[in-house]
């Protein structure tokens, strides 16, 4: 409106521009009042990248989008905390992210993102991490696929597969079916799985929520 009245004309681009400028430097004012500033009790975290044209020539990935999914205690209803763009998806981008609200969750659910898992105790020392179930049954048909398994419920590997993850005695039923009829492959992929599940089991009862699912859903509107 200034630049109208001084009689300086705003093309179609630089009022796109005025606008692109606008929305970055007021967003924080106008959502503050509804911006969450402490952590609830159970909080979902999860990631994407998207790829681009890299300086210099070549394409590979530009940007990440962390998303922060979070619960209260007792109720099955959650809400979308934080979608944190970024350059690097690592330790430090993972850490300015835990350390964007105050306090420490009590349960963290994610996949198995080895930067995210080596920040949790750097920044959220008292938070109990678990893997997604969701990601790790997904993982788990994938192995079943390559493996070249029947995947009807009668064969010995994948009619335990269904309940292998619903506590150790299940999982401990699964891992042997593995051993007598599974591939090398998959093997090798139970084993690498067996120390984490069984020191989850091991810990007590499991939390309700133990799925990245809403998260995942998130992140493909955001793709």
């Amino acid at each position: 409106r200034c630049r109208v009245r001084v009689g300086r004309a705003v093309t179609e681009h630089g009022l796109a521009q005025m606008v692109a400028g606008w929305v970055e430097v007021f967003t924080p004012v106008v959502t503050a009042r509804w911006d969450e500033t402490i952590w609830p009790d159970t909080v979902v975290l999860d990631s994407t990248w998207f790829s681009g044209n890299l300086p210099g020539g070549g394409r590979g990935r530009i940007f990440y989008v962390l998303v922060a999914y979070g619960y209260d205690a007792g109720r099955r209803n959650g809400r979308v905390l934080s979608l944190w763009p970024v350059t690097r998806g690592n330790g430090a981008t993972w850490r300015s992210l835990m350390a964007s609200k105050s306090g420490q969750p009590h349960l963290l659910v994610s996949d198995k993102d080895t930067s995210l898992q080596a920040a949790v105790p750097q920044a959220w020392p008292a938070t109990v991490w678990r893997l997604c179930r969701w990601h790790l049954r997904k993982n788990l048909g994938e192995e079943l696929r390559a493996a070249g398994i029947d995947l009807s419920p009668g064969h010995p590997v994948t009619s335990r597969a269904a309940h292998a993850f619903d506590d150790l005695a299940n999982w401990r039923d699964f891992r042997r079916a593995v051993s007598r009829r599974g591939t090398s492959g998959l093997r090798a992929w139970v084993a690498d799985q067996d120390p984490y599940l069984v020191a989850e089991f091991a810990a007590g009862p499991l939390a309700p929520l133990l799925t990245a699912g809403a998260a995942d859903v998130v992140l493909r509107q955001v793709r």
